[in-house]
């Protein structure tokens, strides 16, 4: 079983804490707190596990604060799509009407394992052209690659 983790936005981050020393510049107590406070969720972490069951903990640092197992009978379908410019992207979509979306996870197999999971299930899939794109433009990434490292031996 292989634990998927997330890549945390930190230019995101970065850029809500300068906004929130300029807007709170005037405020001393609120100058310390909404840093400490982007800072403090910047530590977040979310880990996801596919297994029988997809196994979902929110860490700060390592050490785990929340976690949730998920069964396929819960899941009425699974959306893959592209998330900013070429990044995947995979909505989980519950049958109690709630979503998950993963972007962003490594080990790269990540997608791959989900949609093995959904297809050893029976859970709808619907990937968009998008999604489709950044999958075949990594695979032509993968084979130029391939081709350069038998050209050094």
């Amino acid at each position: 079983m292989t634990t998927y983790h997330s890549r945390s936005s930190n230019s995101i981050l970065t850029a809500l804490i300068v906004v929130g020393v300029l807007i709170a510049r005037d405020y001393h107590l609120v100058l310390l707190i909404i840093p400490t406070i982007l800072l403090l969720i910047g530590l977040l972490r979310l880990q996801v596990e596919i297994d029988e069951e997809i196994k979902i903990t929110i860490c700060f640092i390592r050490l785990p604060l929340f976690q949730k197992s998920v069964s396929a009978e819960k899941i009425s379908s699974i959306k893959f799509t592209r998330a900013m410019w070429a990044k995947k992207r995979s909505v989980v979509k519950f049958k109690n009407g709630f979503f998950l979306f993963l972007t962003q996870y490594y080990p790269g197999d990540f997608y791959e394992k989900l949609m093995d999971f959904s297809s050893q299930y029976q859970i709808p899939v619907k990937k968009t052209k998008d999604f489709e794109t950044i999958i075949r433009l990594e695979r032509k990434k993968m084979n130029k690659e391939e081709g350069r490292n038998e050209e050094l031996f």
